[in-house]
């Protein structure tokens, strides 16, 4: 669901970047892998590798 909730969010969305940080900090504490969810690391950068993010902050 979370990597559906990214997908929404339009290109110029400034709070897309805290999005990301917080989903993947949220799975590294709550999940079984300290550095986060495989997935939502892939989801991310195939979210940047798009030309999808951009960075206003």
């Amino acid at each position: 669901r979370l990597v559906e909730l990214l997908r929404e969010f339009p290109p110029e969305e400034p709070t897309r970047k805290r999005f990301i940080q917080e989903m993947i900090g949220w799975s590294g504490r709550f999940g079984p892998l300290e550095r986060g969810d495989p997935d939502l690391h892939h989801a991310a950068g195939s979210v940047y590798a798009e030309g999808r993010y951009f960075d206003n902050g």
